[in-house]
């Protein structure tokens, strides 16, 4: 599982390859306007992209997990920050898989 943007300034998606059915993804995003825009979603064990923030949803911190914790298998942490409506988005990741 990768989180990567979409192509616009705000909106991040998480990229899944085909496995195992035991995986999720739990975000918590912050708007520009103080907003809490919370996100959660079971993994289909297809291959896809599942949508976590659109850019209209102008969120400007978004803390996710995703992995397969259900099995205690490898999970990964991002968290992001970003200026409103600017497309530089710094922060950290940390990972039980080898980025």
């Amino acid at each position: 599982m990768v989180l990567r943007r979409d192509d616009t300034n705000g909106g991040l998606v998480v990229s899944s390859f085909e496995g195992s059915s035991d995986r999720s993804i739990a975000c918590q995003g912050l708007t520009a306007t103080g907003a809490s825009v919370p996100f959660y979603a079971n993994v289909p064990p297809a291959a896809g992209n599942i949508q976590v923030y659109t850019n209209a949803q102008n969120v400007v911190r978004a803390d996710c997990h995703f992995g397969a914790a259900f099995r205690r298998n490898h999970t990964t942490s991002v968290d992001l920050i970003r200026r409103d409506s600017d497309n530089y988005w710094v922060g950290y990741l940390t990972s039980t898989w080898n980025q």
